[in-house]
């Protein structure tokens, strides 16, 4: 039987990709908007991501990408071993 993944996590991790996607940070009414999730799901949501780091919200009320994700950037770049791939490539 195969392990399905958590549906909550993914919409969870979608409204990630939403504020992601955006140049500037968002509303709640334009994240709702975006997803097309009801108002207290997505708030729930937000709030989770709030508390684990992964976004802030501003005085203003909107909701931004957090630093941390800059923390996982570098570890990507690191673990993707981009260094020695390339020059492999150019070698």
């Amino acid at each position: 039987m195969a392990v399905r993944s958590l549906s909550t996590t993914l919409k969870t991790l979608a409204v990630c990709d939403v504020i992601a996607a955006s140049p500037k940070p968002m509303r709640l009414p334009d994240v709702v908007k975006a997803t097309g999730d009801q108002r207290a799901a997505v708030y729930q949501r937000l709030r989770t991501l709030v508390d684990a780091g992964f976004l802030e919200q501003t005085v203003e009320g909107a909701f931004r990408l957090a630093l941390r994700f800059q923390f996982y950037a570098v570890r990507a770049l690191e673990q993707a071993n981009l260094g020695e791939r390339t020059t492999e490539l150019l070698q």
